[in-house]
C-alpha cells in the first residue's frame, strides 16, 4: 500500500540582515547622487564656491595666464597687463607626463618682494624639489601677487584650478586690511553651519538646488549687488593720498576682516578639493619686536595703568 506524500514545503527565501539592509540603501543613494552630480557636470553646472564671493565683487575679471598667440600650442604665460603685480610664469595648460604642478599663492611674500621669483620660497623650493626627487619632473609656479589679499587670491585660484594642479601653497595674512571696502550685513553663522555650507557649495547639485529656489521665488537673473565691489587690480590705503591718517580704530571693521579672511581661506580649500588638489596652508612669519606700527591710536575711555 503506497503511503501518501506530504506537500513539499516552499524554501523560505535568504533573509538579509539589517545591517546588509541599511548597506544596500547607503549604497543607493550614494549612487543616485553620484549620477546625479556626474549629469549636472556634463550639463554645464558650476558648484556656487566657484562663482562668487558674497562679501566682495570685482570691477572686472582679466586672465591671470592667457593663452599665448603665438609659439608653442597650449602655451600659458603671465599677461602683459598683470607683470606689474606678479612673475612672469610660463607653462604648458595641459600638465606633461610624469608632473607634479605646484601653485603658490600669496602677497608680496610669495612673489619675492623686494626681488623676484628667482630668491621666493617658490624660486627655491623649485631648485630643491629637482635635487630632492628625481623620479619626477616638479612644476612649482608662482603666483603670488604684490599685496594681493585672500579674496584676490581666491579669484586667482578661480583661473588656476583649471590648470590640472597638484598642491596649492597658500601664504596668507599680511594684506588683508591693506584696502578700504565696505560690507553687506551679515549674519553671524556658527563656524559649524559655515563649513557645512562651504562642503555643500562645491557639490553642483546645491548649486541646481539653488538655482530652482531662485527661479521658483521669482527672483530676476540679475539682482542688484549689494557687495562691495573693488577695482580689477589693488589699490591700497597706504598708496593713496591720505595714507596711514586713514587708518582708524574700527573694531567692527577689524572682525567683519577676519571673517572674510577665514571664509576667503575655506572657500580656496573647497576649491582645491573640487579639482582633487591638495592645500598647504602656512602659518605667516611674525615679528612684532622689530616692527614698530606705522600708527598708533588709544583706545577711547580714561587711560588706566
Amino acid at each position: 500500500m503506497a503511503k501518501r506524500r506530504g506537500k513539499r514545503a516552499c524554501p523560505e527565501p535568504p533573509r538579509i540582515s539589517p545591517r546588509k539592509k541599511y548597506l544596500f540603501a547607503a549604497v543607493a543613494v550614494v549612487g543616485f547622487f553620484a549620477l546625479l552630480e556626474l549629469g549636472l557636470a556634463i550639463g554645464g553646472v558650476e558648484p556656487l564656491v566657484e562663482q562668487s564671493d558674497p562679501y566682495v565683487g570685482f570691477a572686472s575679471s582679466i586672465p591671470l595666464s592667457p593663452e599665448t598667440e603665438s609659439g608653442r600650442s597650449g602655451e600659458l604665460v603671465t599677461a602683459p597687463n598683470k607683470v606689474r603685480w606678479f612673475n612672469r610664469q610660463q607653462f604648458m595648460k595641459r600638465k606633461p607626463t610624469n608632473t607634479y604642478r605646484i601653485f603658490t599663492l600669496g602677497g608680496s611674500t610669495t612673489y619675492g618682494r623686494p626681488y623676484n621669483d628667482e630668491v621666493s620660497f617658490s624660486g627655491w623650493l623649485r631648485e630643491m624639489l629637482a635635487v630632492a626627487d628625481i623620479s619626477r619632473h616638479w612644476e612649482v609656479i608662482n603666483a603670488g601677487g604684490i599685496s594681493y589679499a585672500s579674496y584676490r587670491a581666491a579669484v586667482v585660484m578661480e583661473e588656476l584650478i583649471d590648470y590640472d594642479p597638484d598642491l596649492f601653497i597658500i601664504y596668507m595674512g599680511h594684506n588683508e586690511f591693506l584696502e578700504r571696502r565696505t560690507y553687506p550685513e551679515r549674519i553671524e553663522t556658527p563656524r559649524a553651519l559655515t563649513e557645512a555650507a562651504g562642503l555643500l557649495s562645491s557639490t553642483r547639485i546645491f548649486a541646481a538646488g539653488h538655482q530652482l529656489i531662485q527661479r521658483i521665488q521669482g527672483k530676476p537673473a540679475v539682482v542688484e549687488d549689494k557687495r562691495g565691489v573693488l577695482e580689477s587690480e589693488v589699490d591700497t590705503i597706504l598708496a593713496s593720498s591720505i595714507g596711514p591718517g586713514a587708518y582708524q580704530r574700527d573694531d567692527e571693521g577689524r572682525r567683519q576682516t577676519l571673517a572674510h579672511f577665514r571664509f576667503s581661506l575655506q572657500r580656496m580649500i573647497d576649491l582645491a578639493r573640487s579639482g582633487d588638489a591638495d592645500v598647504l596652508l602656512v602659518i605667516p612669519a611674525s615679528n612684532l619686536k622689530d616692527s614698530p606700527p606705522f600708527k598708533s591710536e588709544p583706545r577711547p575711555g580714561p587711560v588706566t595703568y
